[in-house]
């Protein structure tokens, strides 16, 4: 294994229409009900756990990671038809299993944001500009980190937007570089997405 490398969070700058219909007539209560169901429709095509919008960014930014990476020449899968497609095995790639005392909590597994075949890693994502479950979830993967949740597999961890210059970010990292100055979990990297380049990841692990 390499020398570990964690990239500092400082980083340079860079970087359906739905009509409504009105021909019901004049009276403005009608079209006041039209615009009512309407809306309640649309909102009822979303998850509960979408009502701000998290999930759609979210998957917007695993699809920029995943372009970014095809474009540097790797490959990141995430769900079983892309694992299934590039014969690569869904189960401890992308969903890894949990240890006893997770399982006893009630965990049964963790999902992970995706798997470089090339790097054999583990790949998590953190981005967007919003606070709140972001910073929580941030947290809850150091506590999985210094649990050994991802076992003995690379862990590429991915900033990507705003957050690669949060102040939640750069304690994140500062804990990540004591863990490696005590030489603990050398196998976790973490890159900011604007550092992304084939030479960086080739020589990560």
């Amino acid at each position: 294994m390499s020398s570990t490398r964690v990239l500092p969070a400082r980083v340079a700058d860079q970087l359906g229409n739905c009509p409504i219909p009105l021909d019901f007539g004049t009276q403005k209560h009608h079209t006041n009900k039209v615009t009512k169901r309407l809306r309640s429709h649309l909102l009822a095509k979303l998850p509960m756990s979408d009502s701000h919008h998290a999930a759609a960014s979210g998957y917007a930014r695993e699809q920029k990671l995943s372009k970014k990476f095809e474009e540097l020449g790797f490959t990141l899968v995430k769900t079983k038809s892309d694992c299934k497609r590039k014969n690569i095995t869904y189960e401890g790639n992308v969903r890894i299993p949990v240890s006893q005392e997770y399982s006893e909590c009630g965990f049964q597994y963790f999902l992970t944001d995706g798997y470089c075949p090339e790097l054999d890693a583990l790949v998590e994502l953190k981005g967007g500009d919003k606070t709140g479950t972001t910073e929580e979830k941030l947290f809850f993967d150091l506590m999985k980190i210094t649990d050994g949740c991802y076992g003995d597999k690379n862990l590429l961890y991915i900033f990507e937007g705003k957050k690669q210059d949060d102040k939640c970010t750069r304690l994140f990292v500062k804990r990540i570089n004591q863990l490696h100055r005590q030489g603990l979990h050398l196998n976790v990297q973490v890159v900011m997405f604007d550092c992304l380049e084939t030479e960086l990841l080739s020589n990560l692990f």
